[in-house]
């Protein structure tokens, strides 16, 4: 079986083919791993090539604990220290980030292993940063992961306008087949989120 090596371990190995300078904030969860199991906040904090400011937390927050629907606070992450700043509040405001919490980085990285279903909100963070990307003049990295449930098959209805909502934000059909990385592309391309984009594409996925 071939190794896939995600597109986190390609940003780590060549930072300067991605990057541009090198302040970083990172939206991240647990699912934020190396092959080998070191969290990306370990690897982006002790390496001297970044300088990582800020921590940006989805649904379920930064540690994936936290029931679905429930609120996330801002607070600061007790391992590594930094302040995380909720992506996932009180209200509909605080499902993006406001263009002043990038102020001082020039670049967010999204690192988020995605299911490949619609009504997953991650894909929806990852727009929404975007979007902020865009108005704040600061570079989106997107480290690509694998679509779990094989990235070919693509089934459902996609969303009607006047249904639209944060598990349904985009009218992409129910089991889209896209990877994080792809979907990127598509906001960008399709739905006209123009920020400085870059995907870091992973090595040996492939589709089956």
């Amino acid at each position: 079986m071939k190794r896939v090596i995600p597109g986190l371990e390609r940003l780590l190995a060549d930072p300067e083919k991605y990057l541009r300078g090198n302040t970083l904030g990172l939206v991240v969860n647990q699912t934020s791993l190396t092959s080998d199991g070191c969290p990306s906040i370990t690897q982006f904090r002790d390496n001297d090539r970044f300088s990582l400011s800020a921590l940006f937390a989805p649904e379920h927050g930064l540690y994936g604990v936290d029931q679905d629907m429930a609120h996330i606070a801002d607070e600061t992450d007790p391992a590594s220290g930094l302040p995380i700043k909720s992506l996932y509040g009180t209200d509909t405001s605080s499902l993006t980030p406001s263009s002043d919490l990038l102020n001082g980085i020039d670049n967010l990285v999204f690192d988020i292993q995605d299911v490949g279903a619609r009504y997953y909100t991650f894909i929806y963070t990852l727009a929404n940063c975007m979007q902020t990307c865009a108005e704040s003049n600061t570079r989106m990295i997107v480290c690509d992961r694998p679509n779990p449930i094989n990235g070919v098959t693509v089934e459902g209805n996609s969303v009607r306008e006047d249904f639209r909502s944060f598990v349904g934000q985009y009218p992409l059909p129910n089991r889209h087949g896209m990877t994080v990385g792809e979907l990127a592309k598509l906001f960008s391309n399709q739905f006209g989120i123009k920020c400085d984009l870059k995907v870091v594409p992973m090595e040996g996925w492939e589709r089956s």
